[in-house]
């Protein structure tokens, strides 16, 4: 399977998810994709899953082309290519972000596409040390062994 193109993997996936009915009342999805550095493109062919989208620096595009999850019976799945460029990111999510009792599954995806979607002047760098205001080298390492000036039991 390592190999196959996107669309065929999946296939073969439906094919052994199909003999699996028994095994649960589960369902699996799965976005299969394959990076050439190359060409800077994306292959990628979607079973089941909530439609990824594809983070750009000017824009978010969402990648709506997929099929029903492994194991249903859907098979052939279609496979599509994107342009990648450096710097592009594949944004996979579950439903909690995007699910609500009041609005449409459509509603919370239009409002994770507005929140990812690039505004000129945002700041986008965000500090990877916990609070905001960590700066590295103050307060970021924790001390090992008794403090200056402690004294023992």
């Amino acid at each position: 399977m390592q190999d196959l193109p996107p669309a065929d993997a999946l296939t073969y996936l439906d094919e052994v998810g199909d003999g699996l009915d028994e095994v649960g009342d589960g369902i699996v999805t799965c976005v299969y994709a394959v990076y050439d550095p190359a060409e800077q493109a994306l292959c990628l062919a979607n079973a089941g899953h909530l439609p990824p989208l594809l983070l750009g620096a000017q824009r978010v595009e969402l990648l709506t082309q997929g099929g029903p999850p492994p194991g249903a019976g859907g098979s052939p799945y279609d496979q599509s290519e994107v342009e990648f460029p450096v710097g592009s990111t594949l944004v996979r999510y579950a439903e909690g972000p995007v699910e609500s009792r009041t609005a449409d599954l459509d509603v919370g995806i239009t409002r994770l596409i507005e929140a990812l979607t690039p505004v000129p002047g945002r700041v986008t760098d965000i500090p990877r040390l916990g609070h905001p205001t960590a700066r590295p080298g103050r307060g970021t390492r924790r001390r090992r062994g008794p403090r200056r000036g402690a004294t023992g039991p």
